[in-house]
């Protein structure tokens, strides 16, 4: 009876794995691809002349999420202009340069076929190219779209009818989910916790982490 049962999850697992080859990916960039914790981190401190430890302010925020109450928890004071240019500093080069890659350059492109996208909320669509650039990943600025607002509506326009499979790390990703053909791969290591995608309502399949992902799903 185990053997049988065991050839049956095998089976099935061959077709799964068959089912995201064929289906294209949308990848998120930010905690997804790469780990933005000390750029966020730097931001804050930087905004707010704070002294916290960066694990202390990543406990924090995974908990609050809002500035306002990771502010608050930690005993600090955002300043009345916080918001303005946080978004500002957040894409300023010399931040972005805080960004490390969560797993080599290789593994990276290897995960990306012909039709498969990176699809990136930004304001400046000059500094995440001159990212891609310096974090040697330049092969993937023709598969590169960047949005300022909605992702879902996006993908709602482009692709909706297609088999897709979403890897993404924030509630933005997870929204696409909504789709039809769509598949939803949430990590565990950007700026949201689980229980917030779990509120949401939406199927989806979690990782911890970017490489785990990997293995599990046969990208």
């Amino acid at each position: 009876m185990r053997k049988h049962l065991w050839e049956w999850y095998r089976i099935l697992k061959k077709l799964c794995i068959g089912i995201l080859k064929n289906a294209m990916k949308i990848i998120d960039f930010d905690g997804t691809l790469v780990d933005i914790w000390p750029r966020y981190y730097a931001v804050f401190s930087e905004l707010t002349k704070s002294n916290v430890g960066l694990e202390e302010y990543r406990r924090v925020k995974r908990i609050y999420e809002r500035d306002s109450l990771v502010a608050q928890q930690l005993g600090v004071v955002l300043p009345d202009d916080y918001f303005v240019y946080k978004q500002i500093l957040l894409e300023e080069k010399t931040f972005l340069e805080l960004d490390k890659l969560w797993i080599n350059v290789e593994d990276i492109l290897n995960l990306f076929q012909e039709e498969d996208i990176i699809l990136t909320k930004r304001r400046r669509e000059d500094n995440f190219f001159w990212q891609l650039d310096r974090l040697r990943l330049h092969e993937l600025i023709l598969q590169s779209h960047v949005v300022q607002d909605s992702k879902e509506e996006y993908v709602r326009k482009r692709y909706c009818e297609k088999e897709k499979i979403v890897l993404g790390d924030s509630m933005q990703d997870l929204e696409i989910g909504r789709m039809p053909k769509t598949k939803c791969i949430m990590l565990g290591c950007g700026l949201f916790s689980r229980f917030k995608f779990e509120e949401s309502g939406i199927d989806y399949v979690y990782y911890d982490t970017l490489q785990e992902a990997i293995c599990n799903e046969g990208f």
